[in-house]
């Protein structure tokens, strides 16, 4: 009977940790809200959080959530910049990580790639945001519960163009943007799409990147400041966003 009742609470157990892992990610991520000028308190904050967390999952035995808490170390030691010490706790994440956990495969590939460009390391960086985006890729450019699309497409695109590789970088771009796009399509409310667009900092990154990229090639301004018209017109062909002149 005690095995059974396991194996009925396995998928509750599982979404729990699930969830757990993502307000965990949060409570890290909320350190980038104020930019280069976060104040070291908020790292201290994030890991107290940290170590609670850890506490709690090594009392309950909540064995798959292990990979998220070696993540959130890594991405502590990204956040503090110290991109080497980051590197490995990445590293271990993956190998903790089970082989069918496809979000969480982006979401580590990813942060990777953000260390290894933080490190200098611009080949190392392109072949984990490609895995990454490969991956996103194959499975129909679903939407992600653990990292965002736009966050994703973005690093690819700044792997690229470390690279050398202009043309791809630019093409990631405007995936990149095409999902920043998704996420205010349906908000008519001015505020609300400048909230959207301005609090997480891979956003308003991308938002400065496109702004760049559209008057470098002179695209017309309905393209260039889509994000500002309300409904976007997602309709339009995307070969459209993606031209370089």
């Amino acid at each position: 009977e005690g095995r059974s009742q396991h194996a009925r609470d396995e998928p509750q157990r599982q979404r729990d940790e699930g969830e757990d892992h993502v307000v965990l990610g949060d409570r890290v991520d909320e350190v980038e809200h104020e930019g280069a000028e976060v104040d070291l308190r908020h790292l201290d904050a994030a890991q107290a959080y940290l170590d609670d967390y850890v506490a709690q999952y090594q009392a309950l035995g909540l064995a798959a959530a292990r990979p998220y808490v070696t993540f959130a170390q890594g991405q502590l030691a990204l956040r503090r910049g110290l991109a080497a010490q980051a590197l490995p706790q990445f590293a271990r994440a993956m190998r903790q990580l089970g082989a069918g956990n496809t979000e969480g495969r982006m979401l580590f590939l990813t942060e990777t790639g953000r260390a290894h460009l933080d490190a200098g390391d611009a080949a190392a960086a392109l072949a984990a945001t490609r895995r990454a985006c490969d991956l996103h890729r194959v499975a129909g450019f679903p939407s992600v519960s653990a990292i965002d699309r736009g966050d994703m497409w973005w690093r690819h695109s700044q792997a690229l163009r470390a690279c050398g590789h202009e043309a791809e970088a630019s093409e990631a771009l405007a995936q990149a943007w095409r999902f920043v796009l998704d996420s205010v399509a349906s908000l008519s409310d001015e505020g609300l799409r400048r909230n959207v667009l301005n609090k997480p900092a891979a956003t308003r990154e991308i938002v400065a990147a496109w702004l760049a990229h559209a008057r470098e090639h002179r695209l017309p301004r309905e393209q260039r400041e889509a994000h500002l018209a309300g409904a976007a017109n997602l309709s339009e062909p995307f070969e459209r966003l993606v031209d370089t002149g």
